[in-house]
């Protein structure tokens, strides 16, 4: 059945509007209500928004998208749809070749579960990242970028939608010219590179960088000159999107201004970058997190806004989902709109996805209804109630 949404407030295009009465029928957005049997969803004192899009993901609730099983997605797609996000981006951590290639095998034929967010392709951070800069990321599984390295997953382009690679390497050029003629998006991130080798990966290619300020390259000297990193090219850069882990833990306030204030509107994604512990409860033992294929498992801590490297204070990941990191940009001070925006369409164009993203006649039907307090009340995929909160 089509679906009519009364009252509210839409939020779209970085834009307010009074809700005319929205109309959702076969999958799409059909405009204004239509004279015909309807289901209606009241969002009066609400906000309309497209659904979230979460480019940047590892896992949920004990699971994480390496395994690449049915379980695993539909437990973390499921997870997903709670928190308003109606489109994944399933993110692999760094691992070995043949278990990436595995788990692309298994996302290429993935069903959605009925009431899953949709996965949009998959996000491969790494392996081509720096082994000084891996984060949390096994450094022993990294790879270095070359031609022979790389060609596997040239091959399985068609399932991937962003790739994350350190533009130091020495071919790193290269390798971004072969993945964007594939029409993969590539990333820079996890890197310790500078100036030069930077911008001419941008001018290749290169659109866009993972988790701004966290496990990237900063102005350091070299040589005896102080030069820019990763953080500080890709502010500079209008044509590179960035991505805000707005959890303030992985970026602070402050942090979350700067990079507002120097991007275009366009061009801030908030991303999750969700661990499977997301949506666990603290314990006194660290959980295992293990990847397939990497020996030593990855031991984290659940902390009050961010999971932390087992005895350490270092960050591993986020915990944190899109609608509350939402609610921490607007209680931050960042408009209502500019925020939601930052949450859809932005990232929906970083990855070239331009059914998604926007409230607008013939798109996808993919709606998030918040209430006053910006509490996820339903969410809607292809037109159809995927989750309703229990009142």
């Amino acid at each position: 059945m089509a679906i009519m949404i009364k009252g509210g407030t839409i939020l779209s295009g970085g834009e307010k509007r009074e809700n005319p009465g929205l109309f959702l029928k076969d999958g799409k957005i059909a405009g204004p209500a239509q004279a015909e049997p309807a289901r209606i969803l009241d969002a009066g004192g609400g906000y309309i928004l497209p659904g979230l899009v979460d480019i940047h993901t590892h896992g949920a609730l004990g699971r994480d998208f390496t395994e690449g099983t049915q379980t695993a997605f539909d437990t973390i797609t499921r997870f997903a749809v709670r928190h308003g996000v109606t489109s994944q981006v399933a993110t692999l951590f760094t691992m070995p070749m043949a278990q990436i290639l595995r788990c692309i095998q298994f996302a290429r034929g993935y069903r959605r579960h009925p009431q899953g967010a949709q996965i949009l392709g998959l996000h491969l951070e790494g392996p081509f990242i720096s082994p000084e800069r891996c984060g949390a990321q096994a450094s022993d599984a990294v790879l270095p970028i070359a031609p022979e390295t790389y060609a596997p997953l040239l091959a399985q382009a068609d399932a991937i939608r962003m790739i994350t690679l350190s533009p130091h390497c020495a071919q790193a050029e290269q390798m971004v010219r072969a993945f964007c003629q594939r029409g993969v998006k590539v990333a820079g991130g996890h890197d310790d590179g500078y100036e030069p080798m930077i911008a001419k990966c941008f001018d290749t290619g290169m659109r866009h960088a993972v988790h701004l300020f966290c496990a990237m390259s900063s102005a350091r000297f070299r040589q005896g000159e102080k030069v820019a990193g990763l953080t500080e090219m890709a502010l500079l850069d209008d044509r590179v999107s960035v991505e805000l882990i707005a959890d303030r833990a992985h970026t602070t306030p402050a942090l979350i201004a700067l990079a507002c204030k120097c991007k275009p509107a366009d061009k801030v994604c908030l991303v999750s970058d969700m661990l499977s512990v997301g949506g666990l409860p603290p314990q006194e033992e660290p959980y295992s997190i293990r990847i397939p294929g990497v020996e030593k498992a990855l031991e984290v801590e659940i902390g009050p806004r961010s999971a932390k490297l087992a005895g350490s204070n270092h960050n591993a990941g986020g915990i944190t989902a899109l609608d509350r990191m939402l609610r921490n940009m607007v209680e931050d001070g960042v408009p209502l709109e500019a925020a939601a925006r930052m949450a859809t369409e932005n990232p929906a164009l970083a990855i070239g996805a331009r059914q998604k993203g926007r409230i607008e006649q013939g798109l996808d039907a993919d709606i998030c209804i918040l209430d006053q307090d910006l509490q996820v009340r339903y969410t809607i995929i292809a037109g159809e109630v995927v989750y309703q909160k229990e009142v």
